[in-house]
């Protein structure tokens, strides 16, 4: 199958290939598989692609065979609509459907923002999946997150390459990483490029919403992936009851502006900055500590026998493969030896 636009984002090295799922949605995913065995299968976050993995891949193609798909609505894999009170398992289920595709043994998963909390639903069973996963990394993933920039949606819709101030491109440099420095041009391109190919409406991104009578007047509704992701659907505590519970290794950026104790996705962090208007108070809305609800998670996890890995990167945003790629390639290396 020709994907018209695929080869200009390409870097050499890394192929492009497109897998049918039996419910005959085409997944397209990058490839690097110089390497046999083991297998890692790295997962994209909301508004990009597996076109942000390019450079990781090359780094561990020497280690591992190292597959990266477009989920379902991003990039070049088909479209289908997100039911949000599945909370993520759409994409699971995907991803569960895509492994028994390719006929994969037990895998190691990367997962990056959005993909991190869609493993989380992969491992903890609810796809039939839990023999899928041999270990996980989450890297800034998700804890719970609910609103989306509309700003960006629009520039996205209109297709805009600029740099104006909600721009992908500048959404990117000030919100993906901490220091815009970490990008070369060429790169940055591709990734607006990625970017631009998410689906935008009330089925895919960011979703609908419902009317409320609460602060801040709305609230999560019943489609697209902003809703499969707020706190009303989505729920990884299922993985703390596993009998067998795979390793984790957990990455995380001390600047990272969206998985945050103050997260710009947190509506009542927005509210106390005054973006929002009309918060009634902490004692009402109080802010979502997503850093700490991590970190409990993980010491919970720990308690009931599951083995945690971390690393802490204080200078780094939302993107540490990006941003601080050595440390976090060194960390992989440990975690694929253990």
């Amino acid at each position: 199958m020709t994907l018209q636009g695929i080869e200009e984002l390409l870097v050499t090295g890394v192929d492009s290939r497109v897998q049918r799922l039996p419910s005959g949605l085409d997944l397209h995913y990058l490839v690097c598989d110089r390497v046999k065995s083991p297998t890692i299968i790295l997962i994209h976050g909301n508004v990009s692609s597996s076109i942000f993995w390019q450079r990781t891949m090359l780094e561990l193609s020497q280690d591992a065979r190292i597959i990266a798909p477009d989920l379902p609505n991003y990039g070049f894999s088909g479209r289908r609509p997100v039911i949000a009170s599945r909370g993520l398992s759409d994409f699971s289920d995907d991803l569960a459907a895509f492994h028994q595709a390719l006929g994969l043994p037990p895998c190691h998963w990367l997962g990056w923002s959005m993909g991190g909390g869609i493993l989380l639903k992969l491992a903890d069973g609810v796809s039939g999946a839990s023999d899928r996963a041999g270990s996980e990394c989450l890297v800034a993933s998700v804890w719970t997150g609910e609103l989306a920039n509309q700003a960006l949606v629009s520039t996205l819709a209109s297709g805009d390459t600029g740099d104006g101030p909600s721009s992908p491109r500048t959404v990117m440099r000030k919100v993906y990483v901490a220091n815009p420095v970490v990008l070369t041009t060429q790169d940055e391109d591709r990734y607006v490029q990625a970017m631009l190919r998410t689906a935008l409406g009330p089925d895919y991104y960011p979703g609908d919403s419902s009317a409320s009578d609460n602060w801040p007047g709305y609230a999560p509704g019943g489609r697209g992936i902003a809703n499969a992701m707020s706190g009303l659907y989505f729920n990884a505590r299922g993985l703390l009851d596993l009998k067998s519970k795979p390793a984790i290794l957990w990455i995380q950026g001390g600047k990272d502006q969206l998985i945050s104790d103050r997260s710009f996705l947190d509506a009542s962090n927005l509210g106390q900055l005054g973006v929002l208007p009309g918060w009634p108070g902490v004692a009402e809305c109080p802010l979502e500590p997503m850093i700490e609800q991590w970190k409990g998670f993980l010491s919970a996890y720990e308690e009931l026998g599951g083995s945690v890995s971390r690393l802490w990167l204080a200078n780094c945003g939302h993107s540490p493969h990006l941003e601080e790629p050595d440390a976090v390639h060194a960390a992989m290396r440990k975690w694929l030896s253990e």
